[in-house]
């Protein structure tokens, strides 16, 4: 495992690490100035059996990298606008792990999607959007919904969301998004706003129509999420949570052989 933080590398410290072998994982979180200078790796590290890579605090970048349709995790860490333009629609892709976490990380993946073969076989996906970057230049709402549903082979799916939209509660991408969850989900991990609770009937309708992910193992859900951490009025908590207990309690009705529970704090 290689990391780099700060400053992005220069040639010179590139060239250091050109002789190590057995490379599996790279990290690189960028410093103030938030730019990756990552295309010395395809010469550096060609021969590295590199398997996942982390990028964190990039913004603006092109990630130009041919490593990015060979390894099998990658990871952002509160990165912002990235391409990866050397990465197109058609060609092989083994990225089975995904986790984007936090500024514009919906954009992100819907870029992907769009742009990129890069998920075409995702397995395992992890969103984290809360501190209100989502959704602003190039993207709506409604796109997040209508991109995930095409993931036909995600197993694995973790959101933890929250919509600053100050829309009626139909704008609210939010309420709806039950619908759009790929038919092959085996672990469901959610956690949303307290403002959920009171439009829960998406998410009740889902849970009674047993077409709604046939597979599904395992559940976790909670409606405890506030933009940047913010602390959630206790009378709003307990509500919340009762809500999300009575939901649970009727997909365990429903669905006996599923592992359900919620999150700890």
């Amino acid at each position: 495992m290689i990391k780099f933080y700060g400053d992005t590398p220069s040639l010179a410290i590139w060239e250091s690490v050109q002789d190590f072998k057995h490379i599996s994982h790279l990290e690189m979180i960028s410093g103030f100035d938030e730019v990756c200078t990552i295309a010395p790796l395809d010469e550096i590290g060609r021969f590295w059996p590199l398997e996942s890579l982390l990028l964190g605090d990039v913004c603006g970048e092109d990630i130009n990298t041919n490593h990015l349709r060979t390894i099998k995790s990658l990871t952002l860490l509160y990165c912002c606008g990235l391409s990866f333009n050397s990465i197109s629609l058609e060609g092989p892709s083994q990225l089975n792990e995904l986790i984007i976490i936090e500024n514009d990380a919906c954009d992100h993946f819907i870029k992907m999607k769009e742009e990129t073969c890069l998920i075409n076989n995702l397995s395992q996906l992890k969103i984290q959007s809360t501190n209100g970057c989502d959704f602003s230049h190039q993207y709506e709402r409604e796109c997040f919904g209508k991109t995930l549903i095409q993931c036909n082979s995600l197993k694995s799916l973790d959101l933890t969301l929250h919509d600053l939209s100050d829309d009626s509660p139909r704008e609210n991408y939010l309420i709806d998004l039950p619908y759009f969850f790929p038919s092959n989900i085996e672990i469901l991990r959610f956690r949303g706003p307290p403002s959920l609770t009171n439009h829960l009937s998406v998410w009740q309708k889902c849970i009674e129509d047993p077409k709604w992910l046939p597979k599904l193992k395992s559940i976790k859900f909670s409606l405890d999420v506030t933009f940047n951490g913010k602390e959630i009025p206790l009378e709003t908590e307990n509500i919340a949570h009762q809500q999300c207990l009575q939901l649970l309690n009727d997909l365990e009705s429903f669905r006996p052989s599923i592992t359900i529970s919620t999150f700890s704090h």
